[in-house]
């Protein structure tokens, strides 16, 4: 029997090197885009300005009033854009209404985001809504009702869970408004919260969060032309006043007046005081020489 003799298949040094600089080459490549996504996972957004009205250190709760004169004392108010404004509504028994704004700021690249609201000061006591709040009288009574409590509450580090579904429960989003135009600035919403607050500052039966909100969201979307973006996958529904009927002074076109009007009352200051800081000091003397 004749043996079958093989010849050995001699190995090529170059194809080895070949292969084994690919695998370096891909190891490398891998070894790039790890640390690449590991660098967008822990790189940090600059910390953004201690602007306790738009970026405190920690959760902060204002009465609008307060917070509008903290806008107000800001030198760049006016360059604070507002980009988005949603129409929330808390998924819960009441369903309490309210909205999530996010703005920016110039010299900062995390978004300001707080909400505004409105709620009782006190636990409501009374045996039925005051319809109006000119039916009230100055002094307190069991039967008077509780003064509104309108806050804005802003996170510090743009965290919105933390201010909504913290706050008040899991919620849905209603609408949202985009401002393709002209976009407001925060000094805008700041005299617009205090218009609403001053306008009905008791907490009653046609005057509770849902016309807060409301009148606040379509004063906004008016007055800016502003798009609204319905959530088509919401399954609550924006809420009524509750079957109260809201008056002819308290429409939204009376309340956008006030609003143009407190707007204009403001630039006009604003101007005056800039003005007497530009103007040139003219020191007169008596004195004879």
């Amino acid at each position: 029997m004749w043996a079958l003799k093989t010849t050995p298949r001699p190995v090529h040094v170059s194809t080895g090197k070949q292969l084994g600089k690919a695998f370096i080459a891909t190891m490398a490549s891998q070894l790039r885009r790890f640390v690449h996504y590991l660098s967008r996972i822990f790189m940090e957004v600059p910390a953004a300005p201690h602007i306790p009205a738009l970026f405190p250190i920690v959760i902060e709760r204002f009465h609008v009033t307060d917070w509008s004169a903290l806008i107000h004392a800001l030198p760049d108010a006016d360059l604070c854009m507002v980009k988005t404004i949603e129409l929330k509504k808390a998924s819960q028994s009441k369903q309490h209404e309210y909205l999530l704004i996010h703005a920016s700021h110039p010299n900062s690249l995390r978004p300001a985001v707080f909400i505004a609201d409105r709620c009782p000061s006190t636990k409501v006591t009374i045996r039925s809504f005051v319809p109006s709040q000119s039916q009230s009288s100055e002094y307190s009574s069991p039967f008077s009702p509780p003064v509104a409590s309108d806050t804005v509450t802003i996170s510090p580090d743009a965290d919105k869970w933390s201010i909504t579904v913290k706050q008040h429960g899991l919620s849905e989003t209603l609408s949202t408004l985009t401002f393709p135009v002209i976009r407001p600035s925060v000094l805008d919403l700041a005299i617009l919260f205090e218009v609403v607050n001053t306008h009905a500052p008791y907490y009653t039966g046609e005057y509770q969060c849902y016309w807060y909100s409301g009148e606040t969201f379509d004063i906004m979307k008016l007055e800016f032309g502003a798009n609204e973006t319905r959530d088509a996958l919401a399954k609550l529904e924006r809420s009524s006043y509750k079957g109260f009927s809201v008056g002819t002074k308290d429409s939204t076109a009376i309340l956008q007046a006030e609003f143009r009007e407190r707007k204009k009352k403001y630039a006009d200051e604003r101007e005056a005081q800039q003005n007497a800081r530009e103007a040139p000091i003219i020191a007169v003397s008596g004195r004879k020489f």
